[in-house]
C-alpha cells in the first residue's frame, strides 16, 4: 500500500522551500503559504482511506527544482481553493476581482 504524506511532514522537510499560490500562481516561501492556508493544510492529514487528504493529490515536485511544490493541474488548484472556501478561510474570487473582501 502506498503511503502518503501529510502537510506535517512537508512543514518539516526543509529541502521544499517554496510553494506555488493557488490565487496569484507564484511561488510563496513554504512559511508564507502555510499562514495562508493553514485551515486547509490542517485537512491534509495523509489518511490512507482517502488520497484526497494527501500532499500527492493536490501537488507534485516542480520538474526542474525540487525545491518546489506545484499544484498537478488547474482542477486540483481549483478543489483545492474550493476547500478554503468551504472552510470560510479564503474570499471567494468574485469578491476578490471586485474588491470587497475588505468590507
Amino acid at each position: 500500500m502506498k503511503r502518503y504524506t501529510s502537510w506535517n511532514t512537508i512543514s518539516k522537510n526543509k529541502s521544499i522551500e517554496f510553494i506555488q499560490d493557488p490565487i496569484l500562481n507564484i511561488e510563496l516561501f513554504k512559511q508564507d503559504f502555510e499562514e495562508t492556508y493553514k485551515i486547509i493544510l490542517e485537512t491534509l492529514i495523509a489518511d490512507n482511506k482517502f488520497i484526497d487528504t494527501s500532499i500527492e493529490y493536490f501537488f507534485e515536485i516542480h520538474p526542474l527544482r525540487n525545491n518546489v511544490l506545484i499544484f498537478r493541474n488547474d482542477e486540483k488548484k481549483s478543489e483545492f481553493y474550493e476547500i478554503g472556501i468551504d472552510l470560510d478561510c479564503v474570499e471567494p474570487l468574485k469578491n476578490i476581482k471586485e474588491g470587497i473582501q475588505n468590507e
